[in-house]
């Protein structure tokens, strides 16, 4: 078969394929063989993928560029969320811990709870300490509202101090929440690492959690200044 007439064979493909909704090409070969679809050319074998199928196969639309979704100044954006709880209490009884990220410069503060309940007065003292030491405010706080952070005496203190409240849709696969996830996941990969080396098999859940969020603010980081 020369070469023009292979190109009008695989074009010819494409255009069946197209034709009946994006069909996969072995499914048009049967339908070829088995003599199912009348004027139905012989089906080629082609080289590459449908950009269309990639496209309409995802379950989410390709994420924006990073830089849109992220803050331009400490405290402006704070990503926020509870962990737990933990199979092995702390030594002090903890079985939870709070996570809160700052989107600008990736720093993230680590506090250990006994309880969900004590998340409020956690934020409160996260607040004082950041405030102070940076001279900002928080501007906005992102969470998955979950039931300790979505209640009365939480968003009376925010609106109180002009602290905008965001939530994601979508827990996971939410873009919103997609720096917050690649931060968890990072330590989560630092800290079963850590469990499983010889020299550190003993120690707890919350000293390994410890360790392994401060290794994972060590390397140098990009932002804009």
């Amino acid at each position: 078969m020369g070469r023009t007439a292979m190109k009008a064979q695989e074009d010819q493909s494409w255009l069946w394929h197209r034709r009946l909704g994006h069909f996969n090409f072995q499914g048009l070969k049967i339908l070829h063989q088995k003599k199912m679809m009348t004027d139905l050319p012989q089906i080629q074998a082609v080289e590459g993928a449908c950009e269309a199928c990639l496209q309409g196969k995802q379950h989410k639309k390709p994420f924006p560029s990073g830089t849109s979704w992220r803050a331009k100044a400490v405290l402006e954006l704070i990503h926020t969320d509870v962990c737990g709880p933990m199979r092995t209490p702390s030594h002090e009884q903890n079985r939870y811990f709070i996570l809160f990220i700052d989107d600008y410069s990736r720093m993230t503060w680590v506090y250990f709870m006994r309880e969900k309940s004590e998340v409020f007065k956690v934020f409160k003292k996260f607040k004082n300490l950041v405030e102070k030491q940076s001279g900002r405010s928080i501007k906005v706080l992102r969470s998955d509202r979950g039931k300790e952070y979505n209640n009365s005496e939480f968003d009376k203190f925010c609106e109180r101090r002009g602290y905008r409240t965001s939530n994601y849709s979508v827990i996971i696969l939410n873009k919103m929440e997609y720096q917050k996830e690649r931060t968890e996941q990072s330590w989560r990969w630092q800290d079963r690492c850590c469990r499983r080396n010889t020299c550190q098999k003993l120690f707890g859940q919350k000293q390994s959690t410890l360790q392994s969020i401060y290794s994972t603010g060590v390397p140098p980081r990009r932002f804009k200044t």
